[in-house]
């Protein structure tokens, strides 16, 4: 297929989005004090605190970049910083790496962001629920948990059972093509060819590299794939990119937050075609985008309420390699069961309240003020218990409850 980047060269002269410097104002009022400088030096608590002198200087900055397409190459560079896992580092997948990027060029991301949105929404995937406005982790799994009662209660169709599969990508963020982006961008009209390119420049020729410690720095090393890690634009760019990756049928429909992509097969009569074939179109899919899976993590979820007759299917071959199928699965921070039963994650859960609850009687004990403790339960204890409440709590049998 012929490649359409080159229709990015014949854009507008004018600049596809123009900032006023109130929009700078704002955005610089709101940013986080604490947090760190990029490689740029520039903090942004000089920034907040100097936001009245500094706007009108980075509205200019920020409007000349929308209008050359053009961004400065320090603003582009990420200092990586190797973040122990362990108590014990053994190898290298051991350490998690930090990215610390420009300040100024994340709240020049944020207004892209914004105008972006607008212009793709023909173009995002009805099941990606991830960075869309009134969707969230509460509806992925509603969606997934409804499309399953909804295949088991059909009776009419003879002997159904479902089957989930729970894809997991290798790196997925780092092997994303810019030049299959920019044809995606260019399926819509309404993107302009100069907001491609401002894209294009944006993803190409960022510069990285690794500090330990204070004066321990590593070379300098360039890279034109991926999105880059911490910043604001890359998690949208990622959920544009994988919108063409869908189900061809409504039976098994695919379901995406950002990466975490599952597929519900409805199986009638222990027939399983129409079930492979999606993971065999997934999988090649995948493929033409440049995205690995990684299988070993891979895991497919069968669920049958059959108390006869029941026929182990033969698994699923990946890539010549077999998928585990498991008895319950951590989904977007839920624990689900092949048995639609929620004992394990109230276990998981409460397993995660004692300590905090531990805090906070030690607090009681203390004599901590009231509000200071009302702040501590709402911020550490009601997040944890509260979290997707609304997909799991009503099927939850009566001895997990006491819990």
């Amino acid at each position: 297929m012929k490649s359409n980047v080159s229709r990015v060269t014949s854009g507008e002269s004018a600049p596809f989005l123009t900032i006023t410097e109130d929009d700078v104002l704002r955005d610089f009022s709101r940013l986080n004090a604490s947090k760190s400088a990029g490689p740029d030096k520039l903090s942004p608590r000089v920034l907040k605190l100097c936001n009245h002198q500094l706007s009108y200087i980075f509205t200019h900055i920020f409007n000349l970049c929308f209008r050359t397409q053009c961004i400065p190459r320090l603003w582009k560079q990420s200092c990586i910083i190797p973040v122990p896992k362990k108590s014990t580092i053994t190898s290298m997948n051991d350490l998690r790496p930090v990215a610390l990027t420009s300040v100024a060029m994340k709240s020049c991301e944020r207004f892209i962001l914004q105008y972006i949105k607008r212009l793709t929404v023909n173009l995002m995937d009805d099941h990606q629920f991830a960075y869309r406005k009134g969707r969230n982790t509460d509806d992925a799994l509603l969606f997934t948990l409804d499309t399953l009662y909804s295949h088991l209660e059909d009776s009419k169709s003879g002997k159904v059972s479902a089957r989930i599969m729970f894809f997991d990508f290798s790196s997925a963020f780092n092997t994303m093509q810019p030049h299959i982006l920019a044809n995606v961008l260019l399926g819509s009209d309404d993107v302009p060819h100069a907001l491609v390119r401002w894209v294009l420049d944006y993803l190409t020729n960022r510069s990285q590299f690794v500090r330990i410690g204070r004066d321990v720095v590593s070379d300098i090393m360039e890279c034109s794939t991926g999105a880059p890690q911490g910043t604001v634009l890359a998690p949208f760019l990622f959920t544009l990119y994988t919108s063409g990756i869908r189900s061809t049928d409504l039976s098994c429909p695919l379901i995406k937050f950002a990466d975490d992509t599952a597929l519900v097969g409805r199986i009638k009569n222990d027939d399983d075609r129409i079930y492979r074939e999606q993971i065999a179109n997934f999988v090649a899919e995948c493929d033409r985008n440049y995205l690995h899976l990684n299988v070993s993590k891979t895991k497919e979820l069968i669920i049958d309420f059959r108390r006869a007759n029941k026929i182990v299917p033969e698994p699923v071959v990946i890539d010549s390699k077999t998928v585990d199928r498991v008895t319950e699965y951590k989904y977007l921070g839920v624990v689900m069961d092949d048995q639609l039963k929620w004992d394990a994650h109230v276990e998981y859960v409460a397993k995660r309240l004692k300590p905090r609850m531990y805090c906070l009687r030690k607090l009681v004990s203390f004599d901590v003020n009231q509000n200071i403790l009302s702040i501590f339960y709402n911020s550490i204890i009601s997040s944890v218990w509260s979290y997707c409440i609304t997909s799991w709590v009503g099927n939850i049998i009566r001895h997990p409850r006491k819990c």
